[in-house]
């Protein structure tokens, strides 16, 4: 037997280079790799598997670059700005609506800005939330002092009637230390409160300046209890002080006479009183 071991061996022949979707021969020929690896002609690839640019919908041929974001593909050239129209290939973008911005028409736009100054904020800049509004920290000041809140403590103001500090008056922020009663400067943080004319008053102060009073006690007549007041003929009463002014008894809820300055009960005005309107005021304190 004859030895083939110093024989050269048959090599079997190149495979020849086609375009995977119409088989013709690419040697020689320009051809796009596909992300499969498989080749494809220039023809091919301009006809069938280029994509569709979204602003001018034509095909992004092989001899076009085509910029992507998301599922959405544009030539180069038609990567603009909705706003300015602007080039933005290379360059950083946002997107709202599914509409491509630069930064600085989306920031005119689109961006949160400080309820005071109502600047734009920027990326990363701290901001204030009070009463779904939103401040630069510059921007964030005490109503009272005018110095930045900032990260110290603070409370809202008290609104119409009794409030607690949880209450809120026209949505302004104060320091704790800079809300104080405008007649005996008392800090109010805590306690409840009340206003007149644009200025906060603690429960005492304003009962002796501003409330009515009481036609039988004299004392001020506040809503911060919740308990009831009796009007009658522009005069004021104390639920438990509207008694008959000769038994004693409450008239709250009863039928009343006028006796002069004075109101009794109808049997004492009938047994001898002199007689006058009758009626029953009662009503709920309203807050100041």
């Amino acid at each position: 037997a004859m030895s083939t071991e110093n024989q050269p061996q048959q090599q079997p022949p190149p495979i020849a280079l086609a375009c995977s979707q119409c088989s013709c021969a690419l040697a020689g020929c320009r051809y796009v790799l596909l992300d499969d690896k498989e080749p494809a002609c220039l023809s091919c690839f301009d006809s069938r598997l280029a994509n569709t640019c979204a602003a001018c919908g034509a095909k992004i041929g092989c001899d076009s670059k085509d910029v992507s974001y998301g599922q959405r593909h544009w030539h180069e050239a038609c990567f603009r700005c909705a706003g300015c129209s602007a080039q933005l290939a290379g360059s950083s973008f946002s997107v709202k609506s599914d509409a491509i911005y630069c930064l600085m028409c989306y920031e005119t736009r689109f961006a949160e800005r400080c309820s005071r100054c109502r600047e734009a904020f920027k990326a990363g800049q701290r901001k204030f939330e009070f009463r779904s509004r939103q401040y630069h920290d510059s921007c964030f000041l005490c109503c009272e002092c005018g110095a930045q809140i900032g990260g110290a403590s603070f409370i809202p103001r008290g609104g119409s009637g009794a409030n607690d500090e949880s209450a809120d008056y026209k949505g302004r922020p104060y320091h704790s230390d800079c809300l104080v009663c405008g007649h005996c400067a008392k800090p109010l943080c805590g306690l409840k409160f009340t206003s007149h004319e644009d200025r906060p008053f603690c429960g005492d102060c304003y009962g002796e300046l501003f409330a009515r009073r009481c036609s039988a006690c004299l004392k001020p007549i506040t809503g911060f209890t919740g308990s009831k007041f009796i009007s009658f003929e522009q005069r004021d009463w104390h639920s438990q002080c509207f008694n008959c002014a000769r038994c004693g008894a409450s008239l709250v809820g009863k039928g009343f006479l006028a006796d002069g300055e004075k109101v009794v009960c109808t049997e004492c005005g009938g047994v001898g009183g002199s007689g006058g309107a009758s009626g029953s005021g009662i009503s709920q304190a309203a807050d100041k």
